[in-house]
């Protein structure tokens, strides 16, 4: 793809010096990120109050036990009666760690070039056909360290390229999705 990316970044830990996240975690995580990215759905639509959106994502919440996977900051963002149009842009975005989690899990087949937004109805009716985090880990096919380590490798290098451009004032090169990228290399750092 012609994508340069310089030679002196260094490589990421080996697989023997990295912490990886148990399947469980992961299923967790993925559950999180689904609902907070819908509540965000719903908020920017205009067509919903936040009351009305914690009502919607409530027993959502309740069918996974996701309230133990929520972050701080998702958590302050949820029980946030002003959040900002920025704010609930930024959460919708959590549908591409979405799919870094579902990949993980072995339910996406590979992670697909950075150039397009995630196909958010193919997740979320993922995520519905196994409506808790038991049901999600039963048909659990979770990847080795090794690919999540080679995946993180080329997204932290392809963000770099990225951000590279952008200083430069350049477009995300390849044909990249800068937002893409940088969600799906925290997702990537995260696991």
């Amino acid at each position: 793809r012609h994508i340069h990316v310089t030679e002196w970044l260094p490589l990421i830990e080996s697989e023997q010096d990295a912490h990886f996240r148990s399947a469980r975690e992961i299923a967790g995580r993925a559950a999180a990120l689904m609902i907070v990215a819908l509540y965000s759905e719903l908020l920017l639509s205009e067509q919903e109050t936040t009351q009305k959106a914690r009502e919607f994502i409530q027993p959502i919440v309740e069918c996974y036990g996701a309230g133990a996977f929520f972050s701080p900051k998702e958590r302050a963002y949820l029980e946030d009666d002003n959040s900002t149009e920025q704010d609930r842009v930024q959460f919708v975005w959590q549908y591409e760690p979405l799919l870094v989690m579902l990949w993980a899990l072995g339910y996406e087949e590979e992670l697909s070039f950075p150039d397009r937004i995630c196909d958010v109805a193919a997740l979320v009716r993922t995520m519905r056909e196994h409506e808790s985090i038991p049901a999600l880990l039963e048909q659990a096919r979770p990847r080795g360290g090794d690919e999540l380590l080679c995946a993180a490798d080329l997204t932290y290098r392809l963000d770099w390229a990225c951000v590279d451009a952008r200083i430069h004032g350049l477009p995300a090169p390849g044909g990249m999705d800068g937002g893409v990228v940088m969600e799906r290399h925290k997702a990537l750092n995260w696991l």
